[in-house]
């Protein structure tokens, strides 16, 4: 334990040393009244759902819009209809106060990453501004998560015409980016398919348990997961126990429930955000009708 600091520091030293080197057609709601696939039943007072979906089976559809804190005030769907019954009690985070000209308002939004005839889900990262945000875990009346629904505090230009959210989507295929030993301890740069640069720290043991910094320069648009292969070559998917960062570098310390001596390698996969959803004329505030579209890249064009 007492190693993790001088771990951290040596891959931050390595971090510095490394160079860093069409609008879719857009379509109104045709079945407003069906939720989005896996939702979660939790407002049975609920006249419509407005989704975004993706020919594969992939979807995001907003269960409704509160301010923020939202606790004991009115929710209204994306169009500005009054919601009877909120769609969950509570955030279990939140934001500051907005800054002038912006308002902070609650996105509860029902994402379905399933993908047809796939057994990997999709990564879909959805934002409403590129700004300050809270994803928080919500729950219900009686104190309990909802499961699977998570909810964002976003603060954001009180624009007239109403906001958007946009989704980006990762379906495809992983490919193997990078491969490293099982004692880590590498780095590379501009390498196709990865980050801006990727550093790796030695591995380190925690009870049975195999742990390695990754520092790495993050790429827009690159999908990426790290991940162990044991002796059989079987992936092991780790888990991220640390981590901070900014727009352009991540720290992070992963584990796997591996002992160093069944590990092989470690691989760094990769695959393109290259499909994408909006919703469009959102509402930000309760009674204020707005007419809700929806895009996709299906309409084979760039948004």
């Amino acid at each position: 334990m007492g190693n993790f600091r001088k771990i951290l520091a040596t891959a931050l030293r390595l971090a510095a040393l490394t160079s860093i080197a069409g609008v879719g057609a857009v379509k109104l709601f045709a079945d407003q009244n069906a939720p989005p696939h896996g939702a979660p039943a939790v407002n049975s007072d609920r006249p419509s759902v407005f989704t975004a979906s993706l020919s594969n089976g992939v979807s995001i559809g907003i269960l409704g819009i509160g301010e923020n804190p939202s606790t004991g005030k009115q929710w209204w769907l994306a169009n500005g209809d009054l919601l009877n019954t909120p769609p969950y009690a509570r955030m279990q985070n939140s934001p500051n106060s907005p800054s002038a000209g912006c308002v902070t308002r609650e996105f509860s939004v029902q994402v379905n990453n399933r993908v047809s005839g796939s057994v990997d889900p999709a990564t879909v990262w959805w934002e409403v501004a590129k700004g300050y945000y809270v994803q928080s875990n919500v729950d219900d009346q009686r104190g309990k998560e909802i499961p699977g629904m998570l909810a964002r505090a976003e603060t954001v230009p009180d624009i007239p015409d109403g906001a958007t959210i946009h989704a980006n989507v990762a379906a495809g295929k992983w490919n193997v980016a990078l491969t490293l030993g099982a004692g880590g301890c590498g780095g590379l740069m501009n390498y196709p398919g990865c980050p801006k640069f990727v550093v790796f720290s030695q591995t380190f043991a925690v009870k049975n348990e195999t742990h390695i910094f990754y520092v790495c320069g993050q790429r827009s648009g690159l999908d990426v997961r790290f991940t162990a292969i044991d002796r059989a070559g079987k992936p092991v998917p780790t888990n991220c126990v640390n981590a901070t960062g900014s727009a352009d570098t991540l720290v992070a310390e992963y584990n796997v429930n591996l002992p160093l001596k069944s590990i092989r390698e470690w691989q760094l996969q990769s695959r393109p955000f290259d499909q994408w959803m909006e919703i469009r004329g959102i509402s930000l505030h309760a009674g204020q009708r707005k007419n809700v579209t929806a895009a996709t890249s299906d309409d084979q064009q760039h948004p």
